[in-house]
């Protein structure tokens, strides 16, 4: 077997972490241009029904909000990246400021922290890409619901295979909690909700 010397793994690894960084920032940097293009091309008349909404002028954002914002995710990307590179724990080991995420099965398990963090990150930047808006106040609400409702329905703990909090009731009850779930739903649906 080969023998490491720990000086050159050392450097080896600085040397991939900063290039690592490097590249992640371009991304970063490439993802907001997109990001930003297609807001711009938003046709808010569309969200209407088909040929009743009035066409809406193109979003316009706030040059500063738009660098802050950019500057602020780029930053705390990293460091939700360097946290679990070090095996240090989302917020540095504080559960998430969200009740959906508060639980020590969250906290406790690295994954569904990191994941809990990313999640809240995103959904930060996103409401603050909706407040960056130069729009009338009634545009920018409606632009603000729609994200609001799109984050709620995305988050983690929406999800079973995401969900540690269901994850652990379900091995708990061994699947009970499961099989009330999807009687509930079929409840649900024979109700037409």
């Amino acid at each position: 077997m080969k023998q490491v010397n720990p000086e050159s793994w050392a450097q080896s690894m600085t040397e991939t972490a900063q290039q690592f960084q490097k590249n992640f920032q371009q991304t970063f940097s490439d993802s907001w241009g997109k990001a930003f293009q297609a807001f711009q091309g938003l046709d808010l008349g569309a969200m209407g029904a088909a040929g009743t909404a009035p066409a809406q002028p193109p979003l316009k954002f706030s040059p500063e909000k738009l660098q802050t914002l950019q500057q602020q995710y780029s930053q705390d990307a990293m460091d939700l990246w360097t946290q679990s590179m070090t095996g240090a724990t989302a917020a540095n080991g504080k559960a998430p400021m969200d009740k959906r995420f508060a639980s020590d099965a969250w906290s406790g398990n690295p994954v569904a922290g990191l994941t809990a963090a990313v999640y809240l990150l995103n959904a930060r930047t996103l409401m603050g890409l909706a407040d960056a808006v130069e729009a009338d106040d009634k545009t920018r609400a409606r632009i603000r619901f729609a994200v609001e409702q799109w984050m709620a329905a995305s988050a983690p703990s929406n999800f079973l295979a995401f969900n540690v909090d269901a994850q652990k009731k379900a091995i708990e009850t061994k699947g009970e909690s499961i099989a009330k779930g999807i009687q509930n739903l079929l409840h649900d649906i024979r109700q037409g909700h």
